[in-house]
């Protein structure tokens, strides 16, 4: 968490890849991943972020 692009500065408030992919009941994952992206998006978000990408599908739909 060595970023100063946002986000909460307490890590224990922050998600893990681990809390999603814990989370499997119902769900089919098509994409999880933590990945470096660089933002622009207003004064409080500019720079290096570290991100997790979810991308996911219901089953039963």
């Amino acid at each position: 968490m060595s970023c100063s692009s946002g986000g909460h500065k307490d890590s224990q408030k922050l998600y893990t890849i681990e809390d999603f992919a814990s989370h499997q009941e119902g769900i089919e994952f098509i994409q999880l991943k933590e990945e470096i992206v660089h933002l622009s998006e207003g004064m409080g978000h500019q720079g290096e972020a570290n991100v997790i990408r979810v991308l996911f599908k219901k089953l039963g739909q």
